[in-house]
């Protein structure tokens, strides 16, 4: 659960740029939504991809690192830290991530829910 506000919509009206803590993320935006509006973002973990450092991030991406790393058995959970916000995701049980290693979280537009 990120708060933030509307930056700007798209000239096509489908979605917008939102601040965040995080950074900024791109996403759709209910139809009344409205520049300079507070909002909250939300998305789930199993949404969130990660990835060994990617230098040149695509869209809604962040630098992160790994606070904590936990096997569940067909999966793993991590806890990153992006930007100071702790973030939870989650990668297929045969990706390694540890404890300090720097990634990149990728939150894609289509898993941000906008509740305003």
């Amino acid at each position: 659960i990120l708060p933030g506000s509307i930056v700007a919509r798209a000239n096509n009206g489908n979605g917008g740029s939102v601040t965040t803590t995080m950074g900024t993320l791109k996403c759709a935006l209910p139809p009344a939504a409205t520049a300079g509006q507070k909002l909250t973002i939300v998305f789930r973990p199993e949404d969130v991809i990660l990835r060994a450092v990617n230098p040149s991030p695509g869209e809604n991406s962040f630098p992160g690192v790994v606070e904590q790393a936990i096997f569940l058995g067909g999966r793993v959970q991590c806890e990153v830290i992006v930007n100071s916000i702790k973030v939870r995701g989650e990668a297929g049980k045969s990706e390694t991530f540890e404890a300090g290693q720097p990634v990149t979280v990728e939150i894609p537009r289509r898993s941000i829910h906008v509740l305003l």
